[in-house]
């Protein structure tokens, strides 16, 4: 018996060392889109200019962290509507924080090939998109780089589950 928890142990610490990425982390992330107003149309294009998604908000979409071999996926969004100014935003992916577990562990093979091919050296750290567009009407008297300041009565209720306290 103790023979046997020796191999097991000995097995879950080799594969440790070799994809740690891999075993702790993923390789698709959820994120959320929505939009006020609703039943935006939303496009997602990634790095290459392939469209990956294509649809209404809200929407919750699994998107890929990486775009080949040891390369981060980076996508541009796009929110539009008829009589709405359409928006753009980005995703890029960022390095996972278990991919330098790798370097700890020794795992040189992990972090060379397992976890750059199967995608978990990336993750994407954007959960949500929430975009507001304004009506073109209105669009004539406001810049798009103005800053818009909320008080928190007057936000959208789905607005509220992703603030965070400030000091």
């Amino acid at each position: 018996m103790k023979k046997y928890m020796y191999i097991v142990t000995a097995t879950v610490l080799i594969t440790c060392m070799y994809s740690c990425a891999t075993i702790f982390s993923s390789s698709k992330y959820p994120v959320q889109f929505k939009s006020t107003p609703n039943k935006v149309l939303v496009e997602i294009i990634d790095r290459d200019g392939v469209m990956v998604y294509q649809g209404e908000t809200p929407a919750v979409v699994q998107l890929k962290a990486n775009k080949g071999f040891m390369k981060k996926a980076i996508y541009n969004i796009k929110f539009s509507k008829n009589g709405f100014t359409s928006k753009s935003y980005s995703i890029s992916a960022t390095l996972d924080q278990w991919y330098w577990a790798n370097l700890v562990l020794g795992g040189v093979i992990g972090m060379l090939i397992v976890d750059p091919a199967s995608g978990a050296m990336f993750q994407i750290n954007t959960p949500f998109i929430d975009a507001v567009l304004s009506s073109e009407s209105n669009s004539n008297n406001i810049e798009d780089n103005t800053i818009q300041v909320y008080d928190i009565n007057n936000i959208p209720e789905h607005w509220k589950e992703h603030l965070s306290k400030i000091n």
